[in-house]
């Protein structure tokens, strides 16, 4: 009956069930797909498979514990070929460049925190900023600043987004004054100032000179400041970070989360609370000991 089924997809009554099944998810830890729980009536504990598999995997599975016998470990997935920026050798500090990693990306936290997340942001990308100006305070005081997790950024400018480049190169330009994250919270906070949403004439030259002010007001030293930006250097920095995202993440914000040996992609903004319940279960799992 297509006239109650169009009626029904366009009620968006079922989105609730929809709501309810991502949460259950994320509190028993999957954020993937697909993925499988096992439980029997003969355990007291449930088991895991996370990925697709053959016929035989399951087979193992479901010949165990129907026997009454805890199935096999999840099958080993084969290693992935970690790239450079996101490598323990790429992600080591930079002694001769404080706050920067060894790949050339600026962090926050504990290099030797149990889990690392890598950052794909965009400053013309309104998800980014609610992210930043709405969550990642939360996740800082949460996860960051308790040492649990090591926070790396990179820029992901959207072609969309006609003035994001420029709104990563003025983020670059406050490294060299070190006061990246500064530049990078207040480029979030005040994007109508530099890359307003109703602007009809706005210009590169626009954007630049409100990223100047807002530089100002930050506490960088505004001459060599505009010098940077006004040079190829920052952009160039911003450019080698697009490469780094080919084929990785298309969209943003993206969080790569590396834990245990595991990764995972986190994609999009989500409210503060459920973004901490997915970390803590990761960190959960991260933190198991393994056999």
């Amino acid at each position: 009956d297509m006239d109650a089924y169009t009626e029904c997809v366009e009620s968006d009554v079922n989105v609730a069930r929809v709501d309810a099944g991502v949460n259950e998810a994320t509190t028993l830890g999957f954020n993937g797909t697909p993925s499988f729980l096992f439980a029997g009536e003969a355990f007291t504990e449930t088991f895991r498979l996370v990925g697709a598999y053959p016929i035989e995997a399951f087979r193992e599975f479901i010949d165990a514990m129907l026997a009454g016998e805890a199935p096999p470990q999840e099958p080993a997935q084969p290693e992935a070929q970690l790239p450079p920026w996101a490598s323990p050798e790429g992600l080591a500090e930079n002694p001769d460049m404080p706050g920067y990693t060894m790949a050339g990306d600026q962090y926050k936290g504990d290099p030797d925190a149990p889990m690392t997340v890598i950052e794909f942001s965009d400053f013309q990308c309104p998800a980014c900023a609610t992210h930043n100006n709405e969550v990642q305070e939360t996740l800082n005081e949460e996860f960051v600043e308790t040492g649990k997790i090591f926070w790396v950024f990179k820029n992901r400018p959207l072609p969309m987004h006609r003035y994001a480049p420029v709104g990563a190169a003025a983020a670059e330009c406050a490294t060299d004054q070190g006061l990246f994250w500064e530049m990078h919270d207040a480029i979030f906070s005040g994007v109508e100032t530099w890359a307003p949403s109703d602007a009809e004439s706005w210009s590169v030259d626009d954007a630049e000179a409100g990223l100047i002010t807002i530089a100002e007001e930050v506490g960088l030293e505004a001459e060599e400041f505009a010098a940077c930006l006004n040079s190829r250097e920052p952009l160039e920095r911003v450019i080698y970070d697009l490469y780094d995202a080919e084929g990785v993440v298309s969209s943003t914000p993206s969080f790569i989360v590396l834990y245990g040996g595991q990764g995972t992609i986190l994609n999009g903004s989500r409210p503060a609370e459920e973004f901490v319940t997915v970390l803590n279960s990761l960190l959960e799992e991260a933190q198991q000991p393994t056999e």
